[in-house]
This record gives structure tokens, sequence and C-alpha cells, in this order.
């Protein structure tokens, strides 16, 4: 019964070189976790700011979006203004011509009025 009492040096020293192992792996595991943990965080930063970055971006979308003029309303304002500047145009010819007149008819009423004076 006393040999059951003494504990075996060989057994002993096993156990206290398996705690030295155990040890060493719980050690490596928990700076390879910490390791895991950090990259996990500056991957988060980083899905963050970029986050940030596409809310920003789609901001500057919407605003050109609200400002920019397509080609749709380019033409139609290119066809309102084609149409003013045709009125515009139909105006100076029939001013043109009215003044035309008045001048011809001024012009053949004083070559009238010498012909009468003349005979």
């Amino acid at each position: 019964m006393a040999d059951r009492l003494m504990p075996d040096p060989d057994a002993a020293l096993a156990l206290s070189e398996f705690r030295r192992e155990v040890g060493i792996g719980l050690a490596r595991i928990e700076g390879d976790v910490r390791l895991l943990l950090q990259r996990a965080e500056t991957g988060d930063r980083r899905a963050d700011a970029l986050d940030n970055k596409v809310d920003g971006l789609d901001g500057r979308l919407d605003n050109l979006e609200r400002i920019t003029i397509t080609r749709d309303e380019l033409d139609e304002r290119d066809k309102r203004l084609q149409e003013r500047l045709d009125e515009q145009a139909r105006r100076r010819l029939t001013i043109t011509a009215i003044v035309l007149t008045i001048v011809f008819g001024a012009l053949t009423a004083g070559i009238a009025v010498i012909s009468i004076i003349a005979n």
C-alpha cells in the first residue's frame, strides 16, 4: 500500500512534461486567437471605411443624377430655341417687307408727284 502512495518518478516526470507541452500549446493557441481577433478588427475597420466611402460616392451620384441634363432634355431645349429663332426670323422678314413696301410706296408716290409737276 505504501507503493501506491509514492508517486512513480517516471510518471511524475511524464506528467510534468505533459503539463509543460499543454501550457506551450495553450500559449500558442492564445497567440493565434489574438492575431485572428486583431485581423478581424482590422477587417471590420476597413469594411466600415469602405462602407463610408460607398455612402459618400452614392451621395455624389445622387447629386449628379439630380443636376445632369439628359439628351432628351437637350434635344427639347434645342427644339424650343430653334422655334424661337425661326419666329424671330419671320418677324424680321415681315418688318423688312413692310419697311420696303413703305419705302417703295413713298418712292412711287414721289415719282408720281414729280411726273405730275413735270408735265
